[in-house]
């Protein structure tokens, strides 16, 4: 394993350890990391996670984001985005969008049950 995969690991295990009780429910982390979706810190609960920066790989979801999220091809939010958001073709918010948009597609106010 060379320098830079070390490196990657020991970022990803500090991010997945640092999450705390956030406002709302949601538990906190400063920085979300994804392949596609559950395959992340995030795991399977997505939905219940809030964080500043979020980069997805392919894709990612996540409760909500305050801040900048980069997405390969697409990005899921399941609740709230406020900030800069890119994906290469879509990106989908469940309830409330304030934001800068840089994709293909947008889909916002999508009902909880479809994601």
């Amino acid at each position: 394993m060379n320098t830079a995969h070390r490196l990657a690991v020991v970022l990803v295990l500090l991010v997945a350890s640092a999450a705390v009780a956030a406002d709302g429910g949601f538990t906190y982390r400063p920085v979300s990391v994804a392949f596609v979706p559950r395959f992340s810190t995030n795991g399977a609960e997505w939905r219940s996670v809030s964080s500043n920066l979020s980069l997805n790989i392919i894709g990612g979801s996540i409760g909500q984001v305050r801040g900048v999220e980069l997405g390969g091809v697409f990005n899921i939010d399941g609740s709230r985005f406020a900030g800069a958001q890119m994906a290469g073709v879509i990106n989908v918010v469940g309830e409330k969008l304030v934001c800068k948009d840089g994709s293909v597609f947008r889909l916002d106010q999508v009902p909880a049950s479809v994601l």
